[in-house]
C-alpha cells in the first residue's frame, strides 16, 4: 500500500505540473521583487550555443554593457567536480536580447517564448500571505509556480533546519525543490504538505503524552 505522504506528494506533483522524476520547464521565470529573471546557464543550453558557457556569458556582458545588480545577478555554487562555479540570473529583457543576437530560429522562438511568459507572469502579483500558516512569508514566482524559502517554511512549522534533515527531504521529493540565488525554495504544494505532516506528528506526540 502506498504511504500517505507519497500519495499527497504525487497528487501535488500532478496538480503543479511536475513529474516524479524531477523534470521541469527548462526555461523557468523567476520572480524576484519587481524583476523577472532567467537562469543564464539554462538559456545557454536551450540556445544550443557551442561556445563554453562562462566564455559566452562574460563576452555578452562585455559586448552589451550589462551591469551586475541591474541586468544580471551572480552567485557561487558547487559544481559536480567539487569546484565552485558562478551561476548567473539575467533579467527577462536581457534574456530576450541574448536570444535575439543569436540570429537563428531557436533564438527567435525563445524570444517569443519569453514575451508570452512575461505577460503571463506579470499578471500574477505576488504579495506576502495575509492569513493562514504562512502569513507574512513572501513567495517567489518560479516557472509559473508559487514557491517559498525552504528554511522559512521549516521554521514556521517548527521543523529542524539542519542540513541533514533538509537533505533527506530533498532527495525524496526533489521535484518540489528549486535552487534560487544559492538558497532552497519549495513549491506551495509541498509547503502545504509539510504543514499537514507537522499536524500529524503533533497529533501522535499528543496521543503518546496522554497515554
Amino acid at each position: 500500500m502506498q504511504h500517505t505522504a507519497e500519495k499527497l506528494v504525487n497528487a501535488a506533483n500532478k496538480s503543479s505540473g511536475f513529474t516524479t522524476d524531477g523534470s521541469r520547464n527548462e526555461l523557468p521565470i523567476i520572480h524576484r521583487g519587481d524583476n523577472l529573471l532567467v537562469d543564464a546557464r539554462l538559456l545557454h543550453r536551450r540556445l544550443q550555443v557551442e561556445t563554453r558557457f562562462n566564455d559566452w556569458i562574460i563576452r555578452r556582458f562585455e559586448e552589451y554593457g550589462f551591469e551586475e545588480g541591474a541586468d544580471f545577478y551572480s552567485n557561487l555554487s558547487k559544481s559536480t567536480g567539487g569546484r565552485k562555479a558562478t551561476d548567473y540570473h539575467v533579467t527577462i529583457d536581457v534574456a530576450k536580447e541574448l536570444a535575439m543576437v543569436e540570429r537563428n530560429d531557436i533564438g527567435r522562438s525563445i524570444r517569443k517564448y519569453f514575451i508570452e511568459a512575461e505577460k503571463k507572469t506579470r499578471t500574477s502579483v505576488l504579495l506576502a500571505e495575509t492569513s493562514g500558516t504562512f502569513a507574512g512569508l513572501i513567495p517567489m514566482m518560479h516557472g509559473g509556480h508559487k514557491t517559498y524559502s525552504y528554511t522559512d517554511v521549516l521554521r514556521r512549522l517548527g521543523f529542524s533546519t539542519r542540513s541533514g534533515s533538509a537533505g533527506k527531504r530533498k532527495e525524496r521529493f526533489g521535484a518540489h525543490f528549486y535552487k534560487l540565488f544559492g538558497r532552497n525554495f519549495v513549491t506551495d504544494a509541498f509547503a502545504k504538505h509539510l504543514a499537514e505532516e507537522k499536524k500529524l506528528i503533533d497529533a501522535r506526540l499528543s496521543l503518546q503524552l496522554e497515554l
